[in-house]
């Protein structure tokens, strides 16, 4: 098994283990958010607890699931916990404005075009 298809299975692993929901701000993946002066999907990417810059790496205890926004905001620091790194990202959120615009009855997991339909039903409403 090539490293990237180690990475995408225990991407998928860790989103399976957290009910296809961010680690850092519990929000489902599909969750629309205005991001950078844009309406985004939170999509699933994975995050590493110890980036590589510092030493980390893909294995199942250092990687989790989190959306776009907490990878994002998060880069490449360490945090004492995963209850601190949560506290700390949503706060960032919170500073930055970033807006929740649809979170999806079911998180979505490989098919899009199941949250697709459903923000499109909701937008009809």
């Amino acid at each position: 098994m090539t490293s990237r298809n180690f990475q995408y299975d225990a991407k998928r692993r860790a989103a399976v283990l957290q009910g296809h929901h961010c680690a850092y701000c519990a929000l489902p993946f599909g969750t629309v958010v205005s991001w950078k002066s844009r309406d985004t999907a939170q999509n699933l990417v994975g995050d590493h607890l110890v980036p590589y810059s510092m030493g980390g790496d893909s294995g199942r205890d250092n990687l989790v699931a989190a959306c776009q926004v907490c990878n994002s905001l998060k880069g490449d620091r360490v945090f004492e916990s995963m209850e601190h790194a949560a506290r700390t990202l949503l706060s960032e959120r919170y500073a930055r404005r970033i807006a929740v615009l649809f979170i999806p009855l079911t998180a979505v997991t490989d098919d899009a075009a199941e949250w697709s339909r459903e923000y499109s039903a909701w937008l009809c409403e």
